[in-house]
């Protein structure tokens, strides 16, 4: 659909002849309404059409002007501001005027009717609405809620397909036509609640408002009477009440009907001693088989809390007539409340054996009998249940739930899904249903579900934190996957799959910067352990390691900067420090060699510069000594050379040829003792050899000791 029709002349709806009170003020809204509708101010024409039928529904140009506004705000929002949402509003607005809330009939309206109800669902396929029946049903108190009241009931008559949603929907739309004036639709709304219950209290009271309105006051109060039996607390309703029965009491003081109604009327307006006084009085002229002022006074000490009084009023009662249905019902509620919930199993029993229609008694029978039994017996009787109405959604739900608390996950996720097939569309369905998944087993489909419940559901805090959980779960699994491939120094298929893996969290990045280390690609490990650092900057290990890829790479400068950086973040890190020690000797060991290179070539003075410049950078090693010494020898500096030769061998005592350079050097100094001392020492360390060097040394101890 790309653009919508508009049905822009006005209806020629049946002329109904009628007399409105404030037929100028009518006509006055119905011109404004046009003029508005003219210069496109659609929201201002609906205004002044409603006002029009808040005085006259039946008005036949308020209602195919504010039909016409309505479709012509419904094409603006859907082709010039593309805001699918206002726009079915405002169709299900004109649908409420075309369909509902009149009874017009002609050729014109059908085709009306017929194009706006396509364009209503091709709009509603596009917005992706939800279309299952308590998705409309919420759609549809959401409306009401915002105001919306014309969508509202529209949408509340989509509900009325689904059984569930019926006499709700009814008591809605009846509702909203009450709030707009339109008291006959009104009134055949509320008479379709009361097809569904006859008692339902407020629909009782809200036709005797009506037909008090319409000036028929004994129809009016023969709703309020039966209002009576629920929940009614419009003071000004009971005050007319209450003065109604005094005028027949007074006309009759043993009318023991109007005693009874204006005992239950001071019962509602919680004058609890001047109702008993009046049930009192009746039960003296009410005939003995029907009971009703006793059944009231013992739901007037019910009122009170006083269970123990209802209870003596119940049992006189069904001492003489056993049957009494009203009173084993009220019965049981008294032993519910005191907690004898076996006796009250047995009222309900009873009450529903002489009137099985008390839908009540029903369901607090059942919500007994649930708590009352064990979680297998529990489960039973709910499959029982189920046997009779299979489709309820909510049952089989409940059922799933008592299976998944017994640990049996299995079964309970056929409950579960069939719910949801059903039309159960709340988190805690989803919910349990993933959690059931996961825990037998099923991680992957547990997590899809828990994405799409919680897409469903973005605020529900318990589907989040379970989402997250599953997602941590799954993360983890693949994280260990990978490790077990690592472990196993397969570091390729390890590397893939960490690569995989969507969140790169710290432990992902670490795996993929140890596997590109062990693949010698020191720079692309470098990248990843630095993004970990990013993440975890206190962790000593990741700043250890991307120094010993520096370190591979033969860049000590880096390499010691992010092994001194571990040092900072855990003292303790005996790896970085050796690391450090061994690019220090490594660079120590590289300039000595470049030291003795100028040594062969006898530039003695740059060599002696460099030594001392790494002697005073302490590099305590023996052959720095050594070289130092043999260079102050090569400058004729004895002194010097000698005492770099003892330094030498202190650090080092087996570097023998020192003692023999020792020796010869005390010679040149005349220093015998010292010559043959040193000279000794390095024919000791060189047994079983013999060279020059021994036949010197040996020959000038001989010399010097003759």
């Amino acid at each position: 659909m790309k653009k919508l029709a508009i049905i822009l002349t006005l209806f020629l709806l049946p002329k109904i002849i009628c007399f409105a009170q404030n037929i100028d003020v009518i006509n006055a809204y119905n011109l404004q309404g046009k003029q508005y509708f003219e210069k496109h101010l659609y929201t201002d024409s609906i205004n002044s059409y409603r006002s029009a039928l808040n005085l006259e529904s039946i008005n036949t140009h308020a209602n195919a002007g504010i039909i016409n506004s309505y479709l012509a705000r419904a094409t603006y929002y859907y082709n010039k501001k593309r805001d699918f949402n206002s726009c079915i509003d405002d169709l299900k607005s004109a649908l409420f005027y075309l369909k509902y809330s009149n009874d017009f009939s002609s050729t014109q309206l059908s085709k009306a009717i017929q194009t706006t109800e396509a364009n209503l669902n091709d709009v509603i396929k596009q917005a992706k609405k939800d279309t299952s029946s308590k998705g409309i049903f919420e759609e549809a108190k959401r409306l009401k809620k915002e105001g919306k009241l014309e969508a509202a009931a529209t949408t509340f008559h989509y509900a009325l397909s689904d059984s569930k949603y019926q006499m709700s929907s009814y008591f809605e739309i009846a509702n909203i036509f009450y709030v707009l004036n339109n008291l006959d639709k009104a009134k055949v709304y509320y008479e379709k609640v009361l097809s569904y219950d006859k008692n339902h209290s407020q629909s009782l009271l809200k036709l005797g408002k009506i037909y008090e309105t319409l000036g028929d006051k004994n129809i009016a109060n023969n709703f309020y009477t039966k209002a009576m039996n629920g929940d009614i607390d419009d003071i000004g309703i009971l005050n007319k009440l209450y003065l109604d029965y005094q005028n027949k009491i007074k006309q009759n003081p043993k009318d023991y009907q109007s005693l009874i109604n204006i005992g239950a009327v001071c019962q509602k307006m919680n004058k609890f001693d001047e109702a008993l006084k009046y049930y009192n009085i009746a039960s003296k002229y009410e005939p003995p088989s029907t009971n009703i002022s006793k059944i009231n006074i013992g739901s007037l000490y019910m009122n009170k809390k006083d269970y123990q009084n209802a209870l003596k009023i119940y049992n006189e009662i069904l001492s003489k007539s056993p049957n009494n249905h009203r009173a084993q019902f009220l019965r049981a509620l008294c032993y519910e409340k005191l907690n004898k919930y076996q006796e009250a199993i047995k009222d309900y029993k009873a009450c529903l054996a002489n009137n099985p229609d008390n839908n009540e008694a029903k369901e607090n029978l059942d919500n007994l009998l649930m708590k009352n039994l064990n979680s297998n017996d529990l489960i039973t009787f709910l499959k029982q249940k189920l046997n009779k109405t299979p489709n309820d959604p909510d049952l089989n739900y409940q059922i799933g739930y008592e299976l998944h608390k017994q640990k049996q996950p299995k079964e309970a996720l056929y409950y579960y899904k069939r719910s949801i097939e059903l039309g159960k569309n709340d988190s805690n369905t989803y919910l349990n249903l993933s959690k059931a998944l996961y825990e037998c087993g099923n991680l992957k489909d547990s997590l899809d579900l828990a994405k799409r419940a919680q897409n469903k559901f973005p605020d529900d805090k318990n589907l989040i934190a379970h989402f997250n959980e599953l997602y941590n779960v799954d993360l983890n699994n693949q994280i260990l996957q990978a490790s077990k491939l690592f472990e196993q120094q397969n570091y390729n298929d390890a590397l893939n799959m960490y690569n995989a893996i969507e969140v790169k969290n710290e432990p992902v990045l670490l795996g993929i910067a140890g596997c590109k280390f062990y693949l010698n690609d020191y720079k692309a490990s470098i990248e990843s352990y630095k993004k970990a650092l990013d993440i975890n900057p206190k962790n000593s290990d990741t700043a250890y390691y991307i120094g010993l890829c520096y370190y591979n790479l033969k860049d000590y400068l880096n390499a010691k900067n992010y092994l001194q950086k571990s040092i900072t973040l855990n003292n303790e890190n005996s790896k970085a420090k050796e690391l450090i020690s061994a690019i220090d000797e490594e660079q120590n060991t590289l300039k000595l060699n470049e030291i003795i290179g100028l040594i062969d070539k006898k530039d003695f003075k740059t060599a002696l510069n460099k030594l001392n410049t790494l002697i005073s950078n302490k590099y305590e090693d023996a052959y720095a000594y050594y070289y130092r010494a043999i260079i102050f020898d090569e400058l004729g500096n004895k002194q010097n050379a000698i005492n770099d030769y003892l330094t030498s061998i202190n650090k080092n005592p087996d570097l023998k040829e020192v003692y023999y350079s020792l020796g010869v050097n005390y010679d040149i100094l005349n220093q015998k003792e010292n010559a043959i001392k040193y000279f000794k020492e390095y024919l000791s360390k060189s047994i079983n050899e013999k060279n020059e060097l021994t036949d010197y040394a040996q020959k000038r101890i001989n010399e010097l000791t003759n």
